[in-house]
């Protein structure tokens, strides 16, 4: 990360963070009897914000752990509103150049978490669009220096152009 600390995430033990500085160990993890702790001890991706602070994919949610407090905020499934996530298992994080998330979903499409104002835009095959993302699986996220956002599911590579909103 930016202060040179290395980030482990794996199965099922959380994350881990390696101090250099101080060679210290630190264990970010989940607790069924601690609403502060991360939603699943199974981490799939990590990224860091531009503040510093780590958003964590699990197989149950999504995840902000503010590093100055400590505190965690934890985002699950809702498929009904705009507050939650298309599905349940982050496969993929990737942080965008205007600051916000795009989230790969296990089964639940590609999801764009606005980090101002915590809503969340759902993406998903459509038969009806040949615009839309092809796939249910976004198992890699990346945004190229042109903005383009690249999409890799377990049907293929999807490009998303954000100003026409459309999937090639």
């Amino acid at each position: 990360d930016r202060a040179g600390d290395i980030w482990m995430g794996y199965f099922p033990s959380g994350i881990d963070m390696v101090d250099r500085q101080a060679s210290a160990f630190n264990n970010v993890s989940h607790s069924s009897n601690n609403a502060n702790s991360i939603t699943d001890g199974g981490v799939s991706s990590v990224a860091e914000d531009e503040l510093g602070h780590l958003w964590v994919g699990t197989g149950y949610g999504l995840n902000f752990v503010n590093r100055e407090t400590n505190k965690v905020t934890r985002f699950t499934q809702d498929t009904q509103t705009a507050k939650g996530l298309s599905g349940s298992t982050i496969l993929s994080i990737a942080k965008s150049s205007d600051h916000n998330l795009w989230l790969g979903i296990w089964s639940g499409g590609l999801n764009l978490l606005n980090t101002q104002t915590l809503v969340f835009t759902h993406f998903l095959p459509d038969p009806n669009n040949p615009n839309s993302l092809r796939g249910r699986e976004a198992w890699s996220v990346i945004e190229d220096h042109q903005q383009i956002l690249w999409v890799a599911t377990e049907v293929g590579l999807n490009s998303f152009d954000k100003k026409t909103q459309k999937f090639e």
